[in-house]
């Protein structure tokens, strides 16, 4: 909750020297590791199970070693899911990257059938092997007993909860590629493939000239968040600055650039969220200058 810069000529100090001079700061970040595994949040694909990178096919190996091997750095991932293995029990084929994300008795069924083999046996499955030790056995039941019924993760996967993909330039009118951002995904953060807006193309019912915006990701839980629209760098941003409460399924319009407060968002269940922005011009050829219209639609089935 506080962060200080603080400069001791004489070791270290939570107070620091008084110095009469001016200092300059610009682009500070900060990123939560909760899991304490040496990956911040924005990068790991499990944030609450520790999975520290490794050279996945020789796990003796320096990350030096590793890329002169030309071998894969990283953090296990073996259905190519983005999330690791120590927090995917979701194994199990399905309509989804990975499976149908939920851990259930499908997936129990798929673990079964690969229960006590070992790496380079037949029906060894590397998605089963949630520890990525080659050895499929109690160890990875007990984490498989964990993640049962709920979905994988927390980390960078997204369920398929995502818009469809589009070759349309996603800053055409706002000049940058927007976020949907908050306390309800990424922690504020821009992740590009996750909670970016992507160009739909004109909208069936609204200004003209103008293109729809769509951002659809996963809000685990029900609760009171706050959020904004902006770019990577905070240039562009629209915000209600507090001046109501936003529910999903009720057109709200954020001003641009609407300052420090946040707009609440209030979410009853938690799932996969569809996130609809449409651009309301402002002055002629100013389109940044105006206000967008943004409608959350979910949980998505």
């Amino acid at each position: 909750q506080e962060i200080r810069f603080v400069a001791a000529a004489e070791g270290p100090s939570c107070f620091g020297d008084q110095i009469e001079a001016f200092s300059g700061w610009d682009d500070i970040q900060t990123f939560a590791d909760t899991d304490l595994d040496g990956i911040d949040d924005q990068a790991d694909n499990c944030t609450l199970v520790p999975n520290p990178r490794f050279c996945l096919e020789d796990d003796s190996l320096s990350e030096e070693d590793c890329a002169t091997a030309e071998l894969t750095w990283g953090q296990p991932d073996s259905d190519g899911d983005l999330y690791g293995n120590a927090c995917d029990g979701d194994i199990a084929d399905g309509p989804f990257a990975g499976g149908d994300c939920n851990t259930n008795f499908l997936d129990l069924i798929a673990f079964e059938g690969a229960f006590f083999t070992f790496d380079g046996q037949p029906n060894y499955n590397p998605a089963a092997d949630m520890n990525l030790d080659g050895s499929i056995n109690f160890l990875d039941l007990g984490l498989l007993e964990a993640e049962f019924f709920t979905a994988p993760g927390p980390g960078l996967g997204n369920c398929g909860c995502a818009p469809e993909p589009s070759v349309l330039d996603p800053g055409a009118d706002f000049g940058a590629e927007l976020f949907v951002r908050g306390s309800l995904a990424f922690d504020w953060n821009a992740v590009p493939g996750f909670n970016n807006v992507v160009n739909i193309g004109p909208p069936a019912h609204g200004p003209v000239g103008v293109n729809q915006y769509q951002a659809r990701f996963i809000i685990a839980a029900p609760g009171s968040y706050g959020f904004k629209v902006a770019d990577a760098d905070w240039a562009v941003e629209y915000g209600n600055g507090g001046s109501e409460t936003v529910a999903p399924g009720t057109p709200a319009l954020l001003p641009f650039q609407g300052g420090f407060d946040n707009t609440p968002l209030d979410i009853t269940a938690g799932g996969c969220y569809e996130v609809n922005i449409t651009p309301l011009p402002g002055e002629p050829g100013e389109i940044p200058a105006g206000s967008i219209e943004v409608l959350f639609d979910g949980p998505q089935p």
